[in-house]
């Protein structure tokens, strides 16, 4: 990083001292033009969003006794855009996943778990006061993908909706929490085709020689997966296309018989020289401003300095954001 400035309203523009120092320590992957790394300029953007709204009113948390039937779950929709939408469900007994739109495994999927470590998460949830929070943080915006997030304790249950919610001051362990069951269930390699997806759908006696199979590998191709890639090749996922299915009724076609199948990519999979794609450049980083709790940076989990960490600071949602642009090298 050479400098970093900031444009924006003045109202939230007053915020950039304290985050200057926090930002001049981003780092990037440089781009580089003929191998060698330039001077690059990034545009990102920051959302200021109000203080934590933490629970008025306590609920008397359920115990987690080592014998406890915990059920955990995690809905992610999808959104005006490419998100990938999901639900997975992490239990004392089971694992299961289902995906949506815009993931790499389409289908239902399941896998076992150690109860001990579900019973952990469940501590976890009560010890956040879970059970205590809101059951729903909406911010009046469009577009965006809902989560919803689930427990229940030996039969007491308690949800919450999350529609944007940092935006109208919803704790953070409430996001922290969701990371912790998609951490929990490995649902990556379901969504991006992450290590370990091959594993899984062998488990489940997954035909690799089906149109799914070949679906699966471009899209994770599309998303630099080498090792699930090499993977899939040596599980014998045909690259040539595969004759569509006789139709079931006359005048229905399948899915894929419009699909050029995977023989174009073919020198390019099979190539020794096939190596991830390198980790995008820009991406959102969201700076949360928080009251009673130290502010951070989501993903990064490093925090910055801040003058008062009691001091309510006066929000004005908009949909104005500072938009700082810095150079890279």
């Amino acid at each position: 990083m050479i400098d970093a400035n900031a444009g924006g309203p003045d109202d939230l523009l007053k915020f950039w001292p304290q985050l200057q120092s926090e930002v001049s320590q981003w780092k990037f992957n440089p781009l580089e033009r003929n191998g060698v790394p330039v001077t690059t300029e990034i545009e990102e953007y920051l959302d200021v969003v109000p203080p934590e709204r933490l629970p008025s009113k306590h609920v008397i948390r359920p115990r987690v006794l080592p014998t406890s039937k915990v059920d955990i779950t995690l809905r992610r929709s999808g959104c005006y855009g490419t998100c990938p939408s999901y639900a997975v469900a992490v239990a004392t007994d089971s694992l299961s996943f289902s995906c949506g739109g815009y993931v790499v495994a389409s289908g239902e999927h399941g896998d076992t778990i150690d109860a001990k470590e579900v019973r952990a998460l469940a501590r976890k949830f009560a010890a956040a006061d879970f059970y205590s929070m809101d059951a729903s943080y909406r911010a009046n915006v469009t577009d965006c993908p809902t989560f919803v997030l689930a427990i229940t304790i030996d039969g007491k249950t308690k949800q919450v909706e999350d529609y944007v919610g940092a935006w109208e001051g919803m704790p953070s362990i409430i996001s922290e929490l969701e990371d912790d069951v998609d951490a929990m269930a490995h649902d990556q390699r379901w969504i991006n085709g992450t290590e370990g997806l091959v594993r899984s759908l062998q488990s489940e006696n997954f035909n690799f020689q089906r149109t799914a199979a070949q679906d699966i590998l471009k899209q994770a191709a599309a998303r630099g997966e080498a090792v699930t890639l090499s993977e899939l090749l040596a599980a014998c996922v045909p690259l040539k296309p595969i004759p569509p299915p006789a139709p079931m009724q006359p005048g229905s076609s399948a899915a894929f018989n419009q699909s050029a199948g995977l023989a174009p990519a073919a020198p390019i999979l099979k190539s020794s020289k096939f190596s991830p794609m390198r980790a995008q450049v820009g991406t959102i980083k969201t700076i949360k401003i928080a009251r009673w709790r130290t502010p951070r940076i989501r993903g990064r989990r490093q925090p910055f300095a801040h003058s008062s960490p009691t001091e309510q600071i006066p929000m004005s949602i908009s949909g104005n954001s500072l938009s700082p642009t810095a150079s890279a090298t």
